[in-house]
This record gives structure tokens, sequence and C-alpha cells, in this order.
């Protein structure tokens, strides 16, 4: 599942347990109008998921992050819930509509471009191993990246292939995507073990162009 899935997955999520909380509601008594009037650990609960949710989504000063914060305050009654209910709305259409990007993923976009740009100016150049194995580093680097978010457990000295498996094992892509990577990966062995006359710039050029789009779709 692409991170932009999980996203709007949790959104949906969160969005289900604000009406959850919702169903909670108790109405107070006559007198007692300070009285919180939902659950306080379903609200508390919910409240936090979907603060660390927007943090993580969009930072902690995007408007959605900020007015979510003030309109729900500390304070369990059904006004809070419905403001962050509202906000929840507001999020899953800009992702729906593809709006919102994820600070986190603008960053990392923009250092792997960097990378990518310095490995195609070398093949220009004529440093083909060089192109080759910086673009693989890049790409075992995403491989290990992808294996986190998707909570899969990866050693310190696990190399290209074995991540491509284990990736492909655990369905977070099918086997031909599997076997693209792998090609990818056999360029880059070859550069980094000098066996420079097995593959050519034409291989490094894809390995740069495939592993860039393949960063993209699932980083």
């Amino acid at each position: 599942m692409k991170l932009d899935e999980r996203v709007r997955d949790r959104a949906i999520a969160l969005i289900n347990k604000a009406s959850q909380v919702l169903a909670t509601h108790t109405p107070s008594q006559s007198g007692y109008g300070g009285i919180p009037t939902v659950a306080g650990q379903e609200y508390a609960n919910w409240r936090s998921q979907t603060l660390a949710f927007l943090t993580d989504l969009l930072g902690p000063d995007h408007i959605y992050t900020s007015d979510y914060k003030e309109n729900t305050e500390d304070f369990a009654y059904v006004e809070s819930v419905n403001a962050g209910f509202g906000i929840l709305q507001a999020v899953l259409e800009d992702i729906d509509q593809g709006f919102i990007e994820t600070v986190r993923q603008l960053i990392a976009a923009e250092l792997l471009s960097d990378f990518f740009e310095q490995a195609e100016h070398l093949l220009e150049n004529g440093y083909k191993a060089p192109a080759a194995s910086l673009a693989g580093a890049v790409l075992e680097n995403g491989l290990r990246s992808i294996a986190h978010r998707n909570g899969i457990q990866v050693r310190e000295k696990e190399d290209l292939s074995t991540l491509n498996k284990k990736l492909a094992d655990k369905e977070v892509y099918n086997r031909l995507v599997q076997r693209k990577v792998q090609v990818w990966t056999d360029v880059r062995n070859l550069a980094d073990h000098g066996k420079f006359d097995e593959f050519s710039e034409k291989d490094v050029r894809n390995l740069i162009e495939g592993a860039q789009s393949f960063l993209a779709d699932y980083l």
C-alpha cells in the first residue's frame, strides 16, 4: 500500500473514531453546564491520535493543525469533537483532490532529486560506475525507509536484494515490481564490484530513472 493510501485510510479511521466518541454523548444535567458531555478517556485518545496525525502529515504550524488544537482544546465536549470532525473531513477532501503532501515527503523528494541529479551528471560526463553506485545507494536507503514505514524489521547489513525480497513478500509491491528493482540492483552490484564491461550507460540510465520513479510512488 502506498503512503498516500495509508494516509487516506488513517484519516477515515479517525473520522469514524470521532463518530464513536460522539456516540458516548450524555447531556449535561441542568445547572452543570461545565461538565464534559462525551466520555473523557475516549475523547483524549481520539484527540491525541488526531493531533499526532495532523502534525506528522502537515507539520505543527499548518492551519489545519493549529485550528484543530485551538478548537478541540482539552475538554470533552460535543462541540470539540464536531470541530475536529470537520477539520478531518476537510483534510480527507484535500487528500482526495491531491492538495496535501507531507512535509516529510516534500523534503525527501527534494533530497532524492538532488542525489539523482548528481548521478545523472556523473553519467553524462562518462562516469557510469559512480553514477550507478550513487543511484543504487539512494535506492537502498529508500527501500529501508519503505520497510520501516511498513513495520518490516531489517538488519543493518541487509543488501538491496534482501530488502527487495522482504518488501515483495509482505506485498508492499508485487512481483513484477520486485523484478524491476532486482534489475536495478544487479546494475548497482556490477558497478560496485568493478565489472564495468557487463553493464552499459543505458543500463545506468534505466537505474536512475526507474529508481527515481519507484521511490516517488512508494516513499
